[in-house]
Order: C-alpha cells, then structure tokens, then sequence
C-alpha cells in the first residue's frame, strides 16, 4: 500500500512537472511571439521615422491586420533608406554599402523575422551615425574656416549647409536666413594650408576658369543646392 501511494505521488509530481513545463513554454512562445508581432515591430519603426521628421503618422496605413503593419514595415524600411543614402551622397560614401544591409533586412521581413530587421536597421543607423560623428569632428576646423571666410565675404545672415570636402576642395550651399534671400552654392578651395573662396554663386563658378584640378565630386556637386542639412544624426 505505501509503495502504491508513494508511486501514485511521483507521478502526481511528475504530471504537475510535466504541466508547468507546458506552461513556461507555452509563455516563452507567446512572449517572443509578441516581440516579433508585425503590429508592434512596426511602432518601434515608426517611431524612428516620426521622431526624425522622415514622415508623418498619416503616411501610414491604419493597421487592423499583419499585412497591413507589414506594409508600414517596409515603407519605412525604404524612408529610412533614402535618407542614409541622402546622408552618404554628402559623405561621398558608397551607396553600395548600404544596398546590402537593406537587402538582408527587407529579406528578414519576407520570412516573418521582424525583430531581426528591426535590430539590423538600428545597426545601419547607428554606423552612418558613426560617420557622420566622424566627418565632423575630422573636418572641425574646416567647417569653422569656411563659416568664417563667408561671413566675412557676405555680411549676412546665413547657414552653410551640407559642406562636401574632398581634398584641397569643399562645396557647400549657403542659405541665407532672410526667407526672401536667395540660395547659391560656395566653392572654397585650399592654397598653402588655408581655405578661401574661390567662386559662388553657381554662376560665376561656371563663367570662371578654376576648376581645374577639382575632383570629380566636386564638380558632381556645384549645382546641389540642398536646403536642408543632411549631416544630422539619426536619433534612436
């Protein structure tokens, strides 16, 4: 009788083993299932693209299905990568480095790894962070020059925006802060270790023969006026 009872206990021990075991199984599954969701992958996403002004909430289709917060995925997949590649073509980085990992993340997507892009997209942000810190804090003292040697030269209000420095060469676009001011491009050049101005606006660094020399991202880049500073740190 005492070994029947005392069998009957372990497996009474060994069913409310067996079912616990279920249980935290059971949760481990739903826990990560919640964190790949579709729906909440998809407002981590936006988030990055709200706060950094890349789009709006309305640009979004209202989620009442997976395939729908799927859709909101890799459209700002695709927001996100148009401005990396804004960035690098200031940074003269190669676009190309940026195809691949974008390739991998929206391959992610495809096979329902949603965590995995989204981590793998914060991965991409933060190296272009990285160089963006990087190029600036490289070209300080430039920047600093080329601020100075404008403001000397216009006498005006103004924001340089989206400098490209190659060598001994820079573009930038300077935007005047007057609204009803005009926006021209300004072209510094470095002669025995120190910038100067050697055209802007655009029209006269076309009438002007001075260009020789310049490298070909340079010359790419005279008729770029861009308004808005691309060299902004993504925040995540």
């Amino acid at each position: 009788m005492k070994n029947f009872l005392a069998d009957e206990f372990k497996l009474m021990l060994l069913a409310s083993f067996l079912c616990l075991t279920a249980l935290f199984a059971i949760f481990v599954f739903t826990f990560v299932a919640a964190k790949n969701s579709p729906k909440k992958i998809s407002e981590s996403y936006k988030k990055i693209i709200i706060d950094n002004s890349l789009g709006e909430e309305a640009d979004f289709e209202y989620e009442d299905s997976n395939t729908k917060a799927i859709k909101n995925i890799k459209k700002s997949v695709g927001l996100i990568k148009r401005d990396l590649e804004d960035k690098a073509e200031v940074l003269n980085y190669d676009k190309g480095k940026i195809d691949g990992p974008i390739n991998e993340i929206n391959s992610d997507i495809d096979n329902q790894k949603y965590k995995e892009s989204y981590e793998q997209t914060r991965k991409l942000i933060s190296d272009m962070n990285a160089l963006i810190a990087s190029y600036k804090k490289a070209h300080a003292s430039d920047m600093n020059s080329f601020n100075g040697l404008t403001k000397e030269k216009t006498k005006i209000n103004f924001l340089l925006k989206n400098v490209r420095i190659e060598g001994a060469w820079a573009v930038a676009t300077i935007v005047p802060v007057a609204e009803e001011a005009d926006r021209a491009n300004i072209l510094f050049k470095k002669e025995a270790g120190k910038w100067k101005i050697v055209a802007g606006p655009i029209n006269i660094i076309q009438k002007n023969n001075i260009l020789d020399g310049a490298p070909d991202f340079i010359l790419k880049n005279l008729n770029t006026q861009v308004t808005e500073e691309r060299l902004i740190e993504l925040k995540l």
